[in-house]
């Protein structure tokens, strides 16, 4: 009997450790939070802004931005309206969106080991566009271009939960360097037009 009650008792401390240990914590993925205010802000000297759209999205494979509920383009868009200001009563600033495209494609994992996916997601987004100052009279001041690219790779088998992070975390990390490179850019090319 004394023998019967320590098997059952290291029996019972076994079962509670086995399922202590096997219970992981979940994990919680936070939600992508755009923030414009953390984006640099850029304050040119005109009268008149106006953003024309020249890029159409795609409805073939593999892009995908036409399916997202915020594409990549209103992302720009809301950027441009919120952190490019303009100050002045003369001159009129055209930004012509040129691209603004999210790709998925499959591509083959190089780096697979025995047991991983041979076959992964490819997301790429680019952004494209074009700064151009004109005076009163609609002589061409000063002009830039901005462009940037971005890519991540993600498991062919993940929750849409991950998917749409993914793909929302790809799209703040693009227009960060966009933001920056606009920035940058509009330093150098339209450096007598920033208050």
């Amino acid at each position: 009997m004394l023998i019967y009650n320590i098997f059952l008792r290291y029996f019972i401390l076994l079962a509670f450790l086995l399922v202590v240990f096997s219970c992981n914590k979940i994990e919680v993925l936070d939600q992508i939070v755009f923030d414009y205010n953390q984006l640099p802000k850029i304050v040119l000297s005109a009268e008149q802004k106006k953003i024309t759209e020249t890029y159409e999205a795609k409805f073939s494979d593999p892009f995908i931005d036409h399916s997202l509920i915020k594409p990549p383009k209103e992302h720009l868009k809301s950027w441009i309206d919120s952190n490019l200001a303009i100050i002045g009563t003369e001159n009129k600033l055209i930004i012509n969106i040129i691209d603004s495209s999210l790709t998925k494609s499959e591509v083959e994992n190089a780096n697979a080991k025995k047991y991983e996916e041979k076959t992964i997601y490819l997301f790429e987004i680019n952004y494209l566009a074009e700064y151009i100052l004109y005076d009163d009279s609609n002589a061409i001041l000063s002009s830039t271009t901005v462009e940037t690219k971005r890519s991540i790779t993600s498991g062919k088998f993940i929750s849409l939960m991950e998917s749409d992070r993914i793909i929302e975390s790809l799209i703040l990390d693009a227009l960060t360097d966009f933001a920056k490179k606009t920035e940058e850019l509009i330093k150098i090319h339209m450096s007598g037009y920033i208050l």
